[in-house]
């Protein structure tokens, strides 16, 4: 994540606007996405202002073809992923800068009357060099990116004339870009993966043959969007030779060979063909990083289709269109097929409408996945998160225990068994139970600081704090475990070290609003009135009631 900074720095902007409102959030990914939409428009429409696809039939009716592919792409369900689910703005952000790369590109491309003057020459250079830059912003979004100078490439050859080799020279800062993603960085991103179910480790190239029956997968989500999941469970295949694999690679094989048809089509007949084959050139191309050679422990996430998903509509619309209006056809064709337009993109708006719901809160999200998930476990653990954020503490300690049974093992179940028992007041299987997470994980911190906060409430000071200076060991930056370890401290009267690892913790994280009471309290007790005025105001203005009590307490004794 430390590479994505745009992305980040959107993220930083909303919660400098609007803290933890998801609002502000959604607003934004909303905006991405209508954006993007638009974008897919211009790089339909501008392709047919191409030189090869100028003389195409299909020129007329480009408006429609664009228009439509916009539609499709914004209103289709299979975006909810990357639009709603807030974190996956990176996904939708770089989908952005990618289409703007390619539309500036093309803009700069395609001959126009450009005036006389200072203007005619700056213009040309805006639209280049605004590509270039949207590259770069793209790759610092996202590491799929790297693959835009590639399909910026294959526009570039496929749609334009003129001398190979100055042509090529103009492509050089595109590919410059790629720098900014080392192909060393790239491959280092690679790690085995355990699946939840199976535990079978997955090498490189067991991950590449796995991605053919999850590419055929999105391809049918496309075409049906019937059975959307945030958390797909995959079986893992171990040979090329499997019937599932060796059938989704050839159909692979057949989508990417009738591409090379359209295409062939193009060079003898209507011009129209080759952007139907770019579209599917820009599927494979665009999805190539996260589903070829990088193992990812999800094997099928339905906001990867994001981008390559634009190719296939501009693809779709071009053939839809082309097959209504071939010579030859009765005029009710075409109305039919402006009805059959609508009646597509209005039943895909309402199909996103109903998918957003399932998106309404944690619980009606992870109901969804483990209905169609249920040998999973993570649904079921981040169901019984969800349950245990609303009190319902039982029902969350039988959702872990599902999990635990699907996937024995799971240190991240066991703590959040320790997490609801000790709430709970059972500090016993707490303890045991956060013990087990720290057996299986021994960097655990939040493991180790939950259990330290657990010896504390039953006043085992000692092992307490010894949990706490494991957690800043396992996570030296863990500011929450600075406080909590002074607090030990303080309880002890050692306010010199407390009032050091609260100030400590607050130099780490200044939201840590309760620390400043503390750090009143600690002050005050050590004599120095000034720094615990100075900490009690800062509680107070940030609401807390205590601290404006003591505030107020010191100010009638003086």
């Amino acid at each position: 994540l430390k590479h994505r900074y745009v992305g980040l720095l959107s993220f930083a902007l909303n919660y400098k606007l609007d803290g933890f409102n998801v609002t502000g959030y959604h607003i934004v990914n909303l905006f991405i996405h209508i954006i993007s939409g638009l974008l897919v428009y211009l790089i339909a429409l501008l392709s047919f202002r191409t030189p090869f696809l100028s003389g195409s039939m299909l020129k007329d009716t480009s408006g429609y073809i664009a228009l439509f592919s916009a539609l499709l792409f914004v209103s289709h369900p299979v975006q909810t992923e990357a639009v709603t689910y807030i974190f996956q703005r990176f996904a939708s952000l770089t989908g952005l800068f990618y289409m703007l790369s390619v539309a500036l590109y093309l803009k700069w491309r395609v001959p126009d009357q450009r005036p006389e003057g200072m203007t005619g020459r700056l213009k040309p250079l805006l639209w280049y060099w605004g590509s270039v830059a949207s590259a770069v912003l793209a790759m610092k979004t996202k590491q799929n990116a790297i693959t835009l100078p590639v399909m910026i490439a294959v526009f570039e050859f496929s749609l334009f004339t003129g001398e190979i080799k100055a042509r090529a020279v103009k492509l050089l800062p595109l590919f410059a870009t790629c720098l900014i993603i080392p192909a060393t960085y790239l491959m280092d991103m690679g790690y085995d993966v355990e699946h939840a179910t199976t535990g079978a480790k997955v090498s490189r190239i067991d991950y590449l043959i796995n991605q053919f029956p999850a590419v055929v997968k999105y391809f049918r989500l496309l075409i049906l969007p019937i059975g959307q999941n945030l958390d797909h469970d995959y079986q893992v295949y171990q040979s090329f030779f499997e019937p599932k694999i060796l059938i989704s690679f050839l159909l692979l094989a057949a989508i990417l060979g009738f591409a090379g048809y359209l295409f062939q089509r193009s060079r003898t007949g209507e011009p129209g063909f080759r952007l139907a084959a770019l579209g599917i050139v820009w599927f494979f191309v665009t999805i190539s990083i996260e589903s070829s050679l990088i193992p990812n422990a999800n094997f099928i996430c339905e906001y990867r289709i994001y981008l390559p998903s634009a190719g296939i509509f501009i693809s779709a619309a071009t053939l839809f269109v082309m097959a209504v209006t071939m010579p030859g056809r009765r005029p009710g064709v075409k109305a039919a097929a402006g009805f059959i337009s609508l009646a597509v993109v209005v039943s895909l708006s309402v199909a996103s409408y109903a998918r957003n719901g399932v998106w309404r809160d944690e619980i009606t999200l992870w109901e969804d996945v483990v209905s169609k998930s249920p040998l999973k476990a993570r649904g079921y653990l981040k169901l019984g998160h969800a349950y245990d954020k609303q009190g319902r503490s039982e029902k969350a300690l039988q959702l872990y225990n599902r999990s635990l049974a699907l996937d024995p093992g799971r240190d991240g179940v066991y703590y959040s068994l320790g997490h609801t028992y000790a709430a709970m007041g059972n500090y016993d299987k707490a303890l045991s139970n956060l013990t087990q997470a720290i057996a299986v994980n021994p960097n655990f911190a939040e493991a180790f600081m939950k259990r330290g906060i657990t010896y504390f409430e039953i006043g085992q000071h000692g092992q307490a704090l010894a949990d706490f200076e494991r957690a800043i060991s396992a996570k030296p930056y863990y500011s929450e475990a600075y406080s909590n370890r002074g607090a030990v401290y303080f309880a002890g009267h050692n306010y010199g070290k407390a009032i050091e690892d609260w100030n400590h913790a607050l130099a780490l994280n200044p939201g840590l609003e309760k620390t400043y009471y503390r750090l009143g309290i600690a002050y005050s007790a050590s004599g120095d009135i000034q720094k615990a005025i100075e900490n009690f105001s800062q509680a107070c203005s940030r609401g807390d009631v205590n601290g404006c009590r003591s505030l107020q307490a010191i100010r009638i004794k003086k």
